[in-house]
């Protein structure tokens, strides 16, 4: 599958980020300062939000699982449910540094990885107690919903021979299947193992019987 996200959306809303996230530090600052005034923790969690949801209109899903995973931890700092405040404090802290740097990567290496931030992802949910995530959990596809689709498709190709009205059915499972996943479920090639079912419409030679079922072969 082609990468299609759009980097020209990314450098335009590059610098808003930098500068929310600059505010969120100076109100996580602030906090530290005075840890009796949690209305600079709510000041920072609303500016993480807002990264959050810039992240997640861009459809860049890796980092938007970061901004997620800050804004937890902001919330459950403004709720005290954490279990040492200094340590979330710094691992917060640490995750606004990285963001920025995080999306230039992106900028330039022209693909969102998730693997890259995954164990500053561990720290922040370790800081609130989370189950950590593991490497194939950023590459596992939750198809529960999708499954009648995918079954109806590959029935049409095995029945049929024609690609084109599978790759047609696969195109519109991959969008529902998309549409419908949250920022968590991030980075799957869902299809990867479907040629021809990306881009213009290009069946592999391998996918092709050499005899077509219920066909002869031509003399």
């Amino acid at each position: 599958m082609g990468d299609r996200h759009d980097y020209v959306a990314l450098e335009w809303v590059k610098g808003e980020i930098a500068e929310t996230l600059r505010q969120a530090r100076q109100a996580l600052e602030a906090y530290v300062e005075n840890p009796e005034d949690s209305t600079r923790v709510r000041f920072c969690l609303t500016y993480i939000h807002q990264v959050h949801g810039t992240l997640q209109m861009v459809e860049f899903y890796g980092a938007a699982l970061l901004a997620e995973e800050m804004e937890q931890l902001a919330r459950a700092l403004l709720d005290e449910r954490v279990a040492n405040r200094n340590e979330a404090l710094e691992v917060l802290m640490q995750a606004i540094l990285q963001l920025p740097t995080y999306l230039e990567r992106i900028q330039g290496a022209r693909r969102d990885l998730p693997m890259v931030v995954l164990p500053l992802l561990n720290d922040l949910r370790a800081a609130r107690g989370e189950k950590l995530l593991s490497e194939t959990s950023l590459f596992a596809p939750d198809l529960t919903d999708r499954q009648p689709a995918l079954n109806d498709a590959s029935l049409a190709l095995l029945r049929t021979n024609e690609l084109r009205p599978c790759c047609a059915s696969c195109g519109r499972c991959s969008r529902s299947h998309w549409s419908a996943s949250s920022a968590t479920r991030i980075c799957r090639p869902t299809w990867a193992t479907w040629p021809g079912c990306s881009g213009a419409w290009k069946p592999s030679p391998a996918m092709r019987p050499s005899v077509p079922c219920g066909r002869s072969r031509p003399a």
